[in-house]
């Protein structure tokens, strides 16, 4: 294989892994959603916290570390039953970790 073939299916790994990578975030920051609407108005998602964990094992994995740390606080901090605004700064601390991380790659 050329050096050209190499450099594009190099590029084209990469790409891929990103894709799978930010559909791992976007699932924790889904569920992550879903957990505040339904602490804020105090109804529905009794599967939430059971896909929270799913999509957080899944972060654990994927990393880097900047975003596992966030997501681990969002977990703690919801376990705890902290309160609601505290619940939205780390979503949003996540949600930066995971725009950064996926930049980088």
């Amino acid at each position: 294989m050329s050096e050209w073939g190499i450099a594009l299916l190099a590029a084209g790994s990469a790409l891929a892994g990103g894709l799978i990578t930010g559909w791992t975030y976007l699932r924790f920051l889904e569920v992550a959603e879903s957990v505040i609407l339904t602490r804020r108005t105090n109804s529905g998602g009794h599967d939430d916290l059971p896909a929270l964990q799913r999509a957080f094992g899944a972060i654990q994995l994927e990393g880097p570390a900047e975003v596992s740390d966030a997501a681990r606080a969002f977990v703690t901090e919801l376990r705890r039953n902290g309160p609601l605004d505290d619940l939205e700064q780390l979503r949003v601390a996540l949600l930066s970790a995971a725009q950064a991380a996926l930049v980088r790659r």
